[in-house]
């Protein structure tokens, strides 16, 4: 049922980035989606979340890996 949950996961208006990517890993640690894990928990991530400008940015700047890109969402949230 998690798998269910995690997709139409939206940000809630009083809740940072870094707490939304706490909630979707926590859900999906529960789904068993294995080595796809990290990528679909970003695809979610950038889809469900509130602040337009960090989801352009992270479109369009490429990243190493989807940490770092999770990374610079946060920092770019928090004004670092």
């Amino acid at each position: 049922m998690e798998r269910f949950k995690i997709f139409p996961r939206q940000q809630r208006k009083d809740e940072s980035l870094r707490q939304f990517w706490n909630a979707l890993t926590g859900m999906a640690a529960r789904c068993q989606f294995g080595e796809q894990t990290e990528s679909l928990v970003m695809d979610a991530f950038i889809q469900n979340m509130n602040n337009r400008n960090v989801q352009e940015r992270i479109c369009t700047e490429p990243k190493e890996s989807p940490n770092e890109a999770i990374r610079f969402a946060i920092a770019f949230e928090e004004g670092k």
